[in-house]
């Protein structure tokens, strides 16, 4: 079924408009995150430490943002696929949404483990890149849509 013969479109683009602001949310708060962890490294260890230390640091945030943006991305895609499956029948509509939580678990814990072993990134700045993410995601929840 196609989301165009959905009869509850408003509140999809609504959805679709949500979706929108919290990604571009989340990518001035990653951005604005790996800049400030750029520049306490060149603080604290000097501007020569950057090419290194800086750069290995950026790096495991930014890794950490990407995978609390994909968590979003996941989650809005889970949550417009229940809105068309309980179009079409009401007594699956949730099984779109548990989906994609199992899927959003699998892609957060199978790309932390394959950042921290495979690709050395720092656990701490990981962590703090995917809590800075969901924390963008949360702000917009809070916030009534305008």
């Amino acid at each position: 079924m196609a989301l165009d013969s959905v009869p509850w479109r408003a509140p999809i683009e609504t959805l679709e408009q949500s979706v929108r602001r919290v990604l571009l949310l989340q990518v001035v708060f990653a951005l604005l995150l790996v800049l400030a962890v750029v520049l306490i490294t060149a603080i604290v260890s000097g501007p020569i430490a950057i090419k290194v230390l800086g750069l290995v640091r950026a790096k495991s945030v930014a890794f950490g943002s990407l995978l609390g943006i994909l968590a979003t991305v996941v989650t809005a895609r889970s949550v417009i696929k229940s809105s068309v499956a309980v179009a079409e029948n009401p007594y699956f509509g949730m099984l779109p949404v548990y989906s994609g939580l199992v899927f959003k678990l699998v892609i957060v814990a199978g790309g932390t483990f394959a950042g921290l072993v495979y690709l050395e990134l720092g656990p701490l700045l990981v962590v703090l890149g995917y809590i800075a993410m969901q924390a963008g995601y949360m702000w917009v929840a809070a916030k009534p849509a305008s």
